[in-house]
């Protein structure tokens, strides 16, 4: 295939109705022409491991940048338990209502809670 096409904004993305495909409208500029781009659940999946990767691997080439992190903002956090009343689930959630979750073991929150007091007490120690 020799066509390409340089995407730039994404105008559009929505879902079937029966879940069997996603549809991403694309534009190389605002009032350029547009492409429809459709995947299936199983490239989405993909998409969503390799994305991270991808993502590190341009900003250290951008910004020349080793062992760079991608930080988004913290809206919302929640600790609940899962289905079997033992499993912790900690959720993060941005503010566009991206949410990712993790299992974690009584002793890894204990570990988060450690760290966290201590970077507190540092904080507070560089603010005197």
């Amino acid at each position: 295939m020799t066509d390409r096409f340089n995407a730039d904004i994404l105008l559009n993305c929505a879902t079937s109705d029966d879940g069997k495909k996603t549809t991403f409208v694309l534009s190389d500029c605002a009032s350029a022409p547009q492409m429809t781009l459709t995947v299936s659940p199983d490239f989405l999946e993909r998409l969503m491991l390799t994305l991270p990767m991808i993502l590190l691997d341009v900003r250290e080439r951008r910004e020349q940048v080793r062992d760079c992190r991608l930080p988004c903002a913290l809206e919302k956090l929640d600790i609940s338990l899962a289905w079997d009343q033992t499993t912790r689930v900690m959720t993060f959630t941005t503010p566009d209502e991206v949410s990712v979750s993790f299992h974690v073991s009584e002793e890894q929150l204990a570990e988060i809670t450690r760290r966290n007091a201590a970077l507190a007490e540092q904080v507070r120690r560089s603010l005197q």
